[in-house]
């Protein structure tokens, strides 16, 4: 991955004579950007309420793009956060294809001493067919351990302003970590699905459903952690 960032030229305004595998000329050397929040919505259910965010921004033209990711959650019980911040470049390897390759950093604030870890991050993400937008990544520390992450997610309309969306994350890890009470294996699967209501296309509150189950690190090892169906609201919105 780290090759089809870095290697390569990108097609020069006006020639002709430059290989491309698009059927369609670029935007030249133009600049653009997108600010996007996903979600920004609460989460209630079984004494689990919590705050979470997704969102993400990019800067850059057709071929390269720097990006900024947030993610999080605020437990309302606990008052326990969790912030997990990625900055990425990207290069444009297939039609409506990216990939990237960057840092990962995780801040978790509790009761405790606050935890931070750093890990390098490897990912592809674009447009599957039948229009699932997918992504994997692939997250490396230090010790040359591994983490992964699936995404796909997808919108059905309805009508012109209403449409459900529904998305499922996989996550897993070769080892442990002690700090983040993380375990090797399978750690989360969440599945989601949301119904928005399109006041612009710019701004779109919604309502849906929620379901995950996880691994944390406990007494013997491990224990599972299934937060069950929450009752999520919220709003998305992007410029």
């Amino acid at each position: 991955w780290l090759l089809l960032l870095v290697s390569g030229l990108s097609p020069t305004v006006g020639s002709a004579q430059m290989a491309t595998p698009f059927p369609m000329p670029d935007h030249g050397a133009d600049w653009w950007h997108l600010v996007m929040v996903d979600q920004l919505e609460y989460r209630a259910g079984d004494g689990q309420d919590a705050l979470a965010w997704d969102g993400f921004g990019w800067l850059g033209g057709d071929w390269y793009r720097l990006w900024v990711r947030s993610e999080g959650e605020h437990v309302a019980a606990s008052s326990a956060t969790h912030v997990e911040t990625q900055l990425l470049a990207s290069r444009l390897v297939a039609p409506f294809w990216e990939a990237q390759i960057g840092l990962r950093h995780d801040h978790i604030d509790d009761a405790g001493p606050d935890r931070d870890r750093v890990r390098g991050v490897i990912s592809l993400q674009g447009l599957a067919p039948y229009r699932f937008e997918a992504s994997a990544a692939l997250f490396i520390d230090d010790d040359a351990d591994f983490g992964l992450r699936l995404v796909a997610e997808r919108e059905w309309w309805i009508t012109q302003q209403l449409a459900f969306e529904g998305r499922t994350e996989f996550e897993a890890a070769t080892d442990r970590d002690n700090r983040l009470g993380e375990v090797s294996g399978v750690q989360l699967i969440e599945l989601s699905l949301r119904l928005r209501f399109y006041l612009h296309r710019e701004f779109a509150p919604y309502l849906g459903v929620s379901w995950e189950t996880h691994r944390e690190q406990g007494g013997d090892g491990f224990r599972q952690r299934e937060t069950g169906a929450q009752v999520v609201g919220g709003v998305s919105v992007w410029f």
